[in-house]
């Protein structure tokens, strides 16, 4: 595959004007490398940023999408680089040679970070074996060793050994453990979720976006997130059987409603185990209706099977953008408790600082048209439908559980699913 050069760049601070003016060389590096990196046929966005002669100002500048071009970049590339610049013998471009000796270094460290991620990207919660490392990326062992160290550093990684001296090696956002000094938050695709987005944000924690209510609070329970925002009923029950969750905030009140298709038909379908479904079901003892519930594990089947069913209990941002005859469920059930904030409580013993800091966080986050903006690019719908159903939403409820939201989880109980005889 050809390459083209689109842009190789040298910015110098400004107490060394005088020594660029001198040997001139911003016009020497981008005269001379533009023509080096053509002659490699290798395509790169590069902006380095020096501090002194030899060191980074901040390596981190460059962009996620560039690391991702050099971590592309073939390994002959390196050491074609590697060898021209050590032949550098005019004084400028011997400055220059120990600045980008000092960038390659860097950049080799990172070629290798890249390739060890995407690995346990690829493995996420199962993690791999630090020894199958070297086979998956074509690194040698002192390489990935010393690599996952500084990775570990930054706290990219874990690692955990399993048995004598084999360790296993998870990214830290599928760590099956809560770590030191990071926070991993799980939401719904939905548009509930503002002022989750907001504490998450400010305390630079890893979100991950779910479409099942189970799979989110189970992955609570089990420890792969340190903090849940899904369906009250769903982490009431899950809680009171594991134990090692606590509910901790009410996110919002209200949030959905059934989605009419037009036909006749017996069968209404919802989401499992979850906050829609006790709507519907209440509805339906309201109304007088009778039909079959229909389950479904997320959205989008639900979706694409609304033309066999009566309706379809579904929440925000689906129930804006769905057209047809619509009915929000707090127009006949009043309003309602959808999803709480849960912690899982190893967790929070090693990271009670985090914790508090991320409830206060949540409390004076307010809701705005900017919030839409970034929830939508997270759960990866249009903007402005996500901003008009942040109308649907009672951001701020009373924090004190009431007598009849508890006993919301009565509804529907035993009697359904046990045989009285």
């Amino acid at each position: 595959m050809a390459y083209n050069t689109q842009l190789f760049e040298l910015f110098y601070p400004a107490s060394y004007r005088r020594l660029r003016k001198s040997y001139n060389l911003r016009y020497f590096a981008l005269r001379h490398f533009r023509v080096f990196f053509e002659k490699l046929e290798y395509q790169s966005v590069l902006f380095i940023y020096v501090k002194n002669l030899g060191h980074f100002r901040t390596p981190l500048s460059l962009s996620p999408s560039t690391y991702k071009k050099l971590a592309e970049c073939p390994a002959p590339y390196l050491n074609n680089l590697s060898k021209h610049l050590n032949s550098c013998r005019n004084q400028a471009l011997k400055i220059l040679r120990i600045t980008l000796n000092t960038f390659l270094a860097y950049y080799t460290k990172m070629y290798a970070a890249e390739k060890i991620k995407r690995v346990l990207e690829n493995a996420k919660e199962e993690g791999v074996l630090q020894s199958e490392i070297p086979r998956l990326t074509g690194l040698s062992k002192s390489t990935v060793s010393e690599t996952l160290s500084m990775l570990e550093d930054v706290k990219e990684v874990v690692r955990k050994k399993v048995s004598g001296k084999s360790y296993r090696v998870w990214l830290a956002k599928y760590s099956p453990e809560p770590l030191s000094g990071v926070v991993r938050v799980g939401i719904l695709r939905a548009s509930e979720y503002p002022r989750v987005m907001r504490a998450s944000k400010k305390l630079n924690a890893h979100i991950r976006v779910y479409d099942s209510s189970i799979e989110i609070t189970k992955d609570l329970v089990y420890g792969f997130i340190d903090i849940a925002a899904s369906p009250f009923i769903t982490q009431a029950v899950f809680g009171i059987l594991m134990k090692n969750i606590t509910i901790v905030r009410k996110v919002a009140l209200n949030g959905g409603g059934l989605v009419f298709s037009g036909i006749s038909s017996d069968y209404w379908g919802c989401s499992e185990f979850s906050t829609m479904e006790r709507n519907l079901r209440k509805y339906l003892e309201l109304k007088g209706l009778k039909g079959s519930i229909r389950y479904f594990r997320g959205p989008e089947s639900m979706i694409k099977s609304l033309g066999e069913l009566r309706a379809i209990a579904i929440w925000e941002p689906y129930f804006t953008m769905l057209e047809g005859k619509k009915e929000a469920f707090n127009e006949h059930i009043g309003d309602y408790l959808c999803c709480t904030l849960a912690v899982n409580n190893n967790f929070s013993e090693c990271n009670s600082d985090l914790l508090e800091e991320f409830i206060r966080e949540f409390d004076r986050a307010k809701v705005g048209k900017k919030d839409g903006k970034v929830l939508a690019e997270l759960i990866g719908f249009p903007t402005e439908v996500v901003v008009r159903s942040f109308e649907s939403y009672d951001f701020y409820p009373d924090q004190e559980f009431k007598k009849e939201e508890l006993e919301e989880l009565r509804f529907g109980g035993l009697d359904g699913v046990v045989r009285l005889d």
